[in-house]
């Protein structure tokens, strides 16, 4: 019977996700934890991967603690290299695992001890390399210009199960004054992701019909419909396919590099030269 009783235990305790008669586990946030000196970034390097940064956390108390993988306002690691610094929203175990209690989602940094985790990051600086295994990281204070979309990329990221790791990362450039077109000098995206970042930015987007035919002069013009277009440049029919991020236009033609357009508004473009078309 005594057995019995036991198992009936073990079962309502899987049941109820780790909660005991009720009782839910107590996290921590990870910056109040290292505010207050209970736990100490030992180390942090690059990965080679623009997503995530690994470190070394200790634990200077003699009880354990349970920190929440999510953080609340984020936290701002300066790299100590020529690569970009990092803004970080989550933390995880080293394997990038997590522990689960009902609703808690942490990791669990034993007493007196050093754990390596990983955390999930930005990269706060677009035109600097990507952060490598030699480079590494301090803690340092949060930059007063990107304290408000931290705490917006932290609540979205905590929000959200099926996040969007590029829209946040477009988001975190697009609030630093980044244009589509900036971007995508050295990252790829969708117009998917682009209207993702916009949405966790609160920024209503404005896309104007193209179809119709645009010209610069008698010697430049093109036509273009739902799927395709057809490009005259100085005498040079050019045809293909096309794609539109925000206000860029690429025209690909096939075997050429492609001609880049900005949508100023729904009756005119303007191509690399600043040169305006306007639509007939």
């Amino acid at each position: 019977m005594k057995k019995k009783n036991i198992i009936l235990i073990a079962l309502l305790v899987l049941i109820m996700g780790g909660q005991v008669f009720g009782q839910t586990v107590n996290t921590r946030q990870l910056d109040e934890v290292m505010n207050n000196g209970n736990v100490n970034l030992v180390s942090a390097n690059g990965t080679g991967n623009i997503g995530s940064v690994a470190g070394r956390l200790r634990n200077n108390t003699a009880s354990d603690i349970l920190v929440n993988i999510n953080i609340n306002n984020g936290l701002y690691l300066a790299n100590s290299g020529p690569g970009q610094n990092m803004l970080v929203h989550a933390v995880y175990n080293g394997d990038s695992t997590y522990n689960v209690s009902g609703a808690a989602r942490f990791i669990r940094l034993p007493a007196n001890s050093t754990s390596n985790v990983v955390f999930s990051a930005l990269c706060a600086n677009r035109t600097l390399p990507t952060p490598q295994q030699d480079h590494s990281f301090t803690l340092a204070s949060m930059p007063s210009d990107l304290q408000r979309v931290s705490s917006t990329l932290s609540r979205y990221n905590a929000t959200n199960s099926n996040r969007n790791f590029t829209a946040m990362q477009l988001a975190l450039w697009r609030s630093q004054g980044n244009s589509a077109l900036d971007i995508m000098e050295n990252y790829s995206f969708t117009q998917e992701d682009w209207n993702a970042s916009s949405n966790i930015l609160g920024i209503v987007e404005v896309n104007y019909a193209l179809s119709g035919t645009y010209a610069y002069n008698h010697m430049y013009s093109f036509s273009i419909s739902e799927s395709s277009f057809s490009l005259n440049w100085g005498g040079t029919i050019y045809t293909g396919a096309y794609s539109r991020i925000s206000n860029v236009l690429l025209l690909q033609p096939s075997g050429r590099r492609p001609f880049i357009f900005l949508v100023n508004n729904s009756n005119e473009l303007m191509d690399m030269e600043d040169d305006i078309w306007r639509r007939l």
